[in-house]
């Protein structure tokens, strides 16, 4: 089932760390001072599918789970 129409094929949330002006405060479990002004990224899981083959430098073999019907063909990646 889609999430929505931008994220059809699932989603994919990273927090990337902390931003500048930094809110500074003690962390309230372990006291430990941290930087609370942080945010998050979403990224559609069709494009971190495609990102993976090409960042580690090889064609997906197989299916795909995101993509059942799609197979890969000689010498390229998975086409849409």
């Amino acid at each position: 089932m889609p999430l929505s129409k931008q994220f059809t094929s699932g989603l994919l949330v990273v927090q990337d760390g902390s931003n500048e002006t930094a809110v500074v405060s003690p962390d309230p479990e372990d006291k430990e001072i941290q930087n609370f002004n942080t945010n998050f990224k979403y990224v559609g899981l069709e494009e971190v599918a495609e990102a993976l083959p090409k960042a580690a430098g090889e064609e997906p073999t197989g299916l795909t789970p995101l993509f059942p019907s799609r197979f890969p063909t000689q010498n390229s990646l998975w086409q849409a």
